[in-house]
């Protein structure tokens, strides 16, 4: 699940964290048996009050069921496959795209200002990133240049997800065709439509998760706070 294999490499120690829990603080550190002995016979003691507790462990073990029951796997590569796709289909209609890129789920969209050049669009990915979240879609931009939409949603997310998904960002991205005269770099002068990024909103885009009016999925039970009305609704939730 951490894509390793991709390189042709076999770790001496994998780490896992917040996703093992699905939103359960826990966290696992898995090895092989040697380099746990080596650790055993240095002398040093290691102790976690939380350890090893059974509420944890229960939860943990249930997320590692649900992901093999439902094939949580294989629809990350079904719809990963299905978005890179449409990411694609819209670069070779919108100029603003210079590249897309990515495995399974986890796909970033650069955009530029010119493909010849690969002037970073800055501006522009900030923008869309606001305009999203306008929608109820939340991802946020990466790169050393802040210019590469990075989309990495749950591995619950659906087809019909990527549709909304590829449908919000083909019009904002029409948007910015239209209008791009009016965009400046964030906090370049006072008539920039992008609204100035602070450090806490840095880091609120930092969340890297895709929200879809607020669907959650527990099990094979898919909840969802809101209508498919258009209307906003009452309280967005996170995906975990």
């Amino acid at each position: 699940m951490w894509a390793f294999q991709l390189q042709d490499a076999v770790p001496d120690i994998v780490t896992v964290g917040k996703p093992f829990g699905n939103g359960h603080p826990i966290s696992a550190v898995i090895t092989t048996q040697a380099i746990a002995r080596s650790f055993a016979q240095t002398g040093m003691e290691y102790f976690n009050t939380f350890g090893g507790n059974p509420v944890s462990c229960a939860i943990g073990l249930a997320v590692l069921e649900v992901i093999e029951k439902e094939n949580l796997r294989g629809n990350a590569l079904q719809v990963g496959e299905y978005m890179l796709q449409g990411m694609k289909e819209l670069q070779q209609k919108h100029l603003i795209i210079g590249d897309v890129r990515g495995v399974g789920m986890f796909i970033g969209v650069e955009l530029v200002k010119d493909r010849n050049t690969k002037q970073p669009a800055t501006a522009e990915a900030q923008h869309v990133i606001y305009r999203m979240k306008e929608n109820y879609i939340l991802l946020s931009a990466d790169g050393p240049h802040r210019n590469v939409l990075k989309f990495k949603p749950p591995m619950v997310f659906t087809i019909k997800n990527a549709d909304r998904l590829l449908h919000q960002l083909d019009l904002v991205l029409s948007e910015i065709a239209m209008g791009s005269d009016e965009l400046k770099d964030p906090g370049v002068g006072s008539a920039s439509c992008v609204p100035k990024c602070t450090e806490s909103q840095s880091h609120q885009n930092d969340i890297v998760k895709v929200l879809i009016k607020g669907e959650v999925k527990v099990s094979n039970e898919v909840k969802v706070n809101g209508t498919d009305t258009g209307e906003p609704p009452n309280k967005v939730q996170k995906v975990v």
